[in-house]
């Protein structure tokens, strides 16, 4: 039985989507549960200065807890106005009435 090279490669092409689908996905968020990402630095400073942030490092996180103590968040603060381009990690402050 002869195998023509389209066949081979249709083959080699199948068994190889194969063994990609089957790879694991890739993390998208490395934040574990404890924390929530807050990507912009100039966010993540605006909730240190407001004293929201409690390790007061502009590393890309803040602690759940931090977050879901907050009722109120002015984004209006003199000294970031117009800074902020991302509200990445917002979702995290559930106790937000005043915004």
């Amino acid at each position: 039985m002869k195998f023509s090279i389209h066949s081979i490669i249709g083959s080699l092409f199948v068994l190889t989507s194969l063994f990609v689908s089957c790879s694991e996905d890739e993390v998208i968020n490395p934040i574990n549960d404890r924390y929530i990402a807050i990507p912009d630095a100039h966010f993540e400073t605006l909730l240190i200065d407001l004293g929201i942030d409690s390790d007061g490092i502009v590393n890309q996180r803040i602690l759940k807890s931090d977050a879901e103590g907050v009722t109120r968040l002015d984004l209006n603060y003199f000294k970031h106005f117009g800074e902020i381009a991302d509200l990445t990690g917002i979702e995290g402050f559930v106790n937000i009435t005043f915004l």
